[in-house]
């Protein structure tokens, strides 16, 4: 069984910031098809969006990000 540690290699950008200005942020997650997996965001941060590329590798997650406070946000891959 694979955790997602050994899958997840990168996340871009790697922080963000509160106040920062943008209303919505892209993320970009990569790591060993990655995109296979379905992502759910811990409260405070609204999934918009969830784009594959042809490289089962990555995989773009739009949040909106209005809402958002300083702290950490947690992202589930099942």
């Amino acid at each position: 069984m694979k955790t997602l540690k050994t899958i997840l290699k990168r996340v871009e950008p790697p922080h963000w910031w509160a106040g920062m200005g943008l209303k919505k942020l892209q993320l970009l997650f990569y790591g060993n098809n990655i995109s296979e997996y379905n992502i759910t965001c811990s409260s405070g941060l609204k999934i918009l969006q969830v784009s594959q590329s042809e490289n089962s590798n990555y995989l773009f997650v739009r949040l909106d990000a209005s809402e958002i406070e300083g702290g950490t946000y947690l992202f589930t891959f099942q």
